[in-house]
């Protein structure tokens, strides 16, 4: 459909022109309309520039953090599969993947289990991107036990405490209309401006 866009913009710019011509009082309306729809599109372009290129990327700021806030050798537990682990791996010597993606796939590799054993040997947990959590949050019965994980991490069952996550300053909330995580379809948001999670383990 993208080929015939300027046949339904010629469409609409006629339409209006006509219409315009028609009723003399609307001219100063349409003016108005259009200079605000122009405004919004202008905000929403800049906010998403301003978030995805000018700000720091996402994934640099949070490994900046930890490097801070998280001793080198502490055992790290992260989601594997995403590019925004390769930041973290190269800052710290004990970062250990458990594949999230098949927990709910009956994988020989991926078992409750096998989760409780690393999370009983991890310090920390790192959740690099939205992208599992989105999924799972979104579809619990689809995804039951990767729901069930992420809903228990997230309000501190498993005996982990949230230290950080990406913040959103006001040209981010503009961008994902106040919701980095959950709003949009998040292939773009991933990539673009991921949120990042990290927990640490109760004392």
């Amino acid at each position: 459909m993208v080929p015939t866009l300027p046949f339904v913009f010629l469409t609409v710019a006629i339409a209006l022109t006509k219409l315009v011509r028609s009723n003399k009082h609307l001219s100063g309306i349409l003016s108005i309309e259009i200079s605000i729809l122009i405004f919004l599109n202008s905000l929403g372009a800049f906010s998403y520039f301003q978030t995805a290129f000018v700000e720091i990327d996402s994934r640099i700021a949070a490994v900046i953090f930890v490097q801070r806030a998280i001793p080198v050798n502490a055992n790290i537990l992260t989601e594997p599969s995403d590019l925004g682990v390769l930041p973290f791996q190269d800052a710290f010597t004990h970062i250990y993947t458990f594949s999230f993606y098949d927990l709910d796939a009956n994988s020989p590799d991926a078992t409750e289990m096998a989760l409780q054993d690393k999370l009983s040997s991890s310090n920390y947990i790192i959740i690099p991107s939205q992208r599992v959590l989105q999924s799972r949050m979104e579809n619990p019965t689809r995804f039951p036990k990767g729901y069930v994980f992420y809903k228990t991490l997230l309000s501190g069952g498993l005996g982990f405490h949230k230290i950080y996550e990406t913040p959103c300053d006001v040209f981010c909330t503009i961008t994902y209309l106040g919701d980095p995580v959950y709003w949009w379809e998040q292939t773009a948001s991933v990539f673009d401006h991921p949120t990042v999670f990290i927990f640490e383990k109760n004392s």
